[in-house]
């Protein structure tokens, strides 16, 4: 019997058109909506032109997950979102640390 493997691939930002004239708009976008999802458009399309990452690099990545025994469950890629994802992580850390005493505190 042969096991799926999954791999999470979590890109950052890329040098795409997507961002660009590839994005289809809405032609009714929600008011509800303009404070978030509209601002993080509205900066995704500033900087479309102006993206670190690579799409070429990224397609090879994915292509070199297939050739793996045992692929990672999630692979980061860029740098954006590797720092953000360490972010996450020492954020955990620290409230982990702060709340260890009530943790443990509830076993038997």
């Amino acid at each position: 019997m042969t096991t799926a493997q999954v791999s999470a691939i979590e890109p950052g930002a890329f040098k795409t058109d997507w961002a660009a004239r590839s994005m289809k708009e809405s032609d009714a976008p929600i008011d509800d909506y303009a404070a978030d999802v509209g601002a993080r458009k509205e900066l995704i399309k500033a900087f479309a032109n102006d993206l670190p990452g690579d799409p070429r690099k990224v397609a090879d990545a994915c292509v070199m997950l297939t050739t793996l025994e045992a692929p990672p469950l999630r692979l980061l890629l860029g740098h954006d979102v590797l720092k953000a994802a360490r972010e996450k992580l020492t954020a955990m850390l620290a409230s982990i640390d702060e709340w260890e005493a009530t943790t443990r505190d509830v076993g038997y």
